[in-house]
């Protein structure tokens, strides 16, 4: 699609150990189905984003769906997320579905959970029902509101008493699966950055992917000013392996490049060095300022890239024909950039 296109890619590559993600999330998405044969009641756990493990009421089974949960030492910590789960089964229809007297084919879901900063150690909790695609409970200032379909079924301690019990657990809970999925849920994965247009045209496209968590942010500026006005954002996708990827268009005449930037930012994280600035100047050259890594000596790092980018310059340059572009590497600091030059 992109054969004409420009194209410029940026990797970071190494991850000091000092960097550390700050904000966690844990949500679990209960789902009572009836009326379809096979599916009574299932259980998905998030954390960080990512589906950890899967509970299947019908088999009264764990099923873990990253390979730390399979492989984890800690068989009592892969029980006991089952029997919480398995619990869940019958309060489900215990506490809460009994009282509506519910009857015919309907689905009735509960998400609930938390965020955790592992600096400041604050925390937020969330819940919310829903019956067949409606809420009927929320949770507002850890207050539950209830609908009035609710409020008729149900005595409002009731709601109140799940706040209490699974908002103190939800932390806990959160915490004991960063403590087993650590080197998996902690890692950080810097982004890979394309700037991508079909031809000279067409609006401008910066296409981040393969980076981990999903707390990635792409904006554009003009003139240094924060620009939303032809700015198509995309949302986060996840890739097979686990990573994510995301988009942003902007919608500018080539003539225009030169007065705006785009920024790409990891964000949530302690050390928050994986920033890429882009200024746009031509359809022929893209000017790129890389943000060095902490612990970097600027000064040589400026020299070596400055050399090795002269260096591969002059070999793009020859090997350089027709429209498609070509690439060179600079590695330094554990940064390697893939210049195209046309």
């Amino acid at each position: 699609i992109y054969s004409n296109a420009f194209l410029l890619k940026i990797l970071f590559f190494s991850v000091r150990q000092c960097d550390k993600i700050l904000l966690h999330s844990y949500i679990i998405t209960y789902t009572k189905v009836q009326g379809i044969p096979g599916v009574e009641f299932t259980a998905v756990t998030e954390v960080d984003d990512q589906e950890v493990c899967y509970y299947d009421c019908n088999i009264q089974k764990l099923i873990p769906k990253q390979e730390w949960m399979k492989k984890t030492e800690s068989e009592d910590f892969v029980k006991e997320v089952a029997l919480r789960n398995n619990q869940t089964c019958t309060l489900f229809t215990k506490e809460i579905l009994n009282p509506f007297s519910l009857s015919g084919a309907y689905i009735y879901q509960r998400r609930y959970g938390c965020t955790w900063d592992s600096e400041s150690k604050h925390s937020n909790k969330f819940d919310a029902f829903g019956y067949n695609g409606e809420d009927i409970i929320t949770v507002e200032e850890n207050k539950y509101i209830l609908s009035k379909q609710a409020r008729d079924k149900w005595k409002e301690d009731i709601a109140e008493g799940f706040l209490e019990r699974d908002g103190k657990d939800c932390v806990s809970w959160l915490n004991d699966f960063l403590a087993f999925g650590k080197s998996h849920v902690e890692r950080i994965v810097p982004p890979k950055v394309f700037l991508l247009r079909k031809d000279p045209s067409s609006p401008v496209v910066c296409q981040a992917t393969g980076f981990y968590p999903a707390n990635l942010t792409i904006t554009w500026t003009r003139n240094g000013r924060a620009y939303n006005n032809t700015v198509d954002p995309g949302e986060f996708q996840l890739n097979e392996d686990g990573t994510f990827q995301m988009s942003s268009t902007l919608r500018v005449t080539p003539e225009e490049w030169k007065w705006y930037q785009m920024c790409t930012k990891l964000s949530k994280i302690k050390r928050k060095h994986f920033l890429l600035n882009c200024v746009l100047a031509d359809s022929a050259t893209l000017n790129w300022r890389e943000w060095v890594p902490y612990g970097c000596g600027l000064l040589a790092v400026i020299v070596v890239l400055c050399a090795l980018a002269y260096c591969c310059y002059g070999k793009c340059r020859k090997s350089s024909k027709g429209k498609f572009l070509s690439q060179c590497t600079v590695h330094s600091c554990g940064v390697c950039v893939f210049v195209f030059v046309s």
